[in-house]
C-alpha cells in the first residue's frame, strides 16, 4: 500500500510552472513516485483554487490555461482528490463564466448537492442551475 501525501500549492506550482528549479525537481520526483504507485497525492479544493489564483491573477494566465492546467494534474496517475467530477465541472464553470474559480466551485458543489447557495453576490446568478438565496431588492 502506498502513502498518501497531501499536496501544497508550492509543490502544485512547482510541477506546473518548472520554477524555482529546487522545487520543481522535488514536485517532479513526487509526480514520478506518484505514477508508479509508491505514493498517493491528495489535492484538496482549497489548495487546487489557491493555485488557480496564482497561476490567474499572479501570473496572468487565461483562465482556459488554469483550467488545462488543472485538468491535467487530477487526471495525472496516483492524485486525488475529494470529488474529481464536481471540480471538473467547477472548471468548466470558470472558464465560461465571469467568476472566480472558488465561486464557481461553491456552485458546483450546490448544484450536484440540489442545494441553494445563501449569497448576496449576483454573479453566481449567470451560472445555469443556481438557485441563491439572499438576493438585494434592485
Amino acid at each position: 500500500m502506498s502513502r498518501k501525501l497531501f499536496l501544497d500549492t508550492d509543490v502544485i506550482l512547482g510541477y506546473l510552472i518548472g520554477r524555482p528549479a529546487d522545487q520543481a525537481a522535488h514536485a517532479g520526483e513526487l509526480f514520478e513516485a506518484a505514477r508508479d504507485g509508491s505514493v498517493s497525492l491528495f489535492v484538496s479544493d482549497t489548495v487546487l483554487v489557491e493555485t488557480a489564483v496564482v497561476l490567474w491573477r499572479t501570473l496572468g494566465m487565461e483562465r482556459r490555461e488554469v483550467a488545462h492546467h488543472l485538468e491535467a494534474l487530477l487526471e495525472a496517475p496516483g492524485v486525488e482528490t475529494h470529488n474529481k467530477g464536481v471540480f471538473g465541472q467547477a472548471l468548466d464553470f470558470f472558464q465560461e463564466y465571469p467568476v472566480d474559480l472558488a465561486d464557481a466551485v461553491l456552485s458546483s458543489y450546490a448544484i450536484a448537492e440540489g442545494a441553494a447557495i445563501a449569497s448576496l453576490d449576483p454573479v453566481l446568478d449567470r451560472i445555469p442551475g443556481v438557485v441563491r438565496e439572499g438576493r438585494r431588492a434592485s
